[in-house]
């Protein structure tokens, strides 16, 4: 049996467990075996990850970039996702039952989805309405 991995919930900056303690295992539908446990959030999570979020879009320095800001971190945001690919496709490949054998491609689509919202727009440019001209983003010193 494979290894059954623990996931905690990314909240305010940190890893968190859920704040009930609750947690279930995922099971994949594939062979009805469990090969994740996950925090059980409940309402009192969601409002703490909520609040947190609206800190920090509010009080961070998200609000106050230019895009060309913003799309540099939305570029690293990339990257990581590129780094840990293939950990994410196997969520997204075993999660909902599939088999690797069965859909081999279907971790690097959903990372392909991902990556697209996670890269600039045509030929690296993001758009900055705030400096009313089209900011180019330097990919080789991101």
């Amino acid at each position: 049996m494979a290894e059954q991995k623990n996931y905690q919930m990314y909240i305010n900056g940190e890893w968190v467990a859920a704040q009930s303690g609750k947690t279930f295992e995922s099971i994949n539908p594939s062979d009805g075996k469990p090969w994740a446990v996950v925090p059980e959030a409940d309402e009192v999570d969601v409002d703490t990850a909520v609040k947190a979020a609206h800190r920090a879009f509010t009080e961070g320095p998200w609000p106050t970039m230019t895009a060309t800001e913003r799309g540099k971190l939305l570029r690293r945001l990339g990257d990581v996702l590129a780094e840990h690919s293939e950990s994410l496709g196997h969520c997204e490949t075993v999660d909902p039952g599939q088999t690797v054998q069965r859909n081999p491609l279907a971790g690097a689509l959903y990372l392909g989805l991902l990556l697209l919202l996670c890269r600039p727009g045509r030929q690296g440019q993001w758009r900055d309405p705030s400096h009313r001209k089209t900011q180019y983003v330097d990919h080789d010193n991101t």
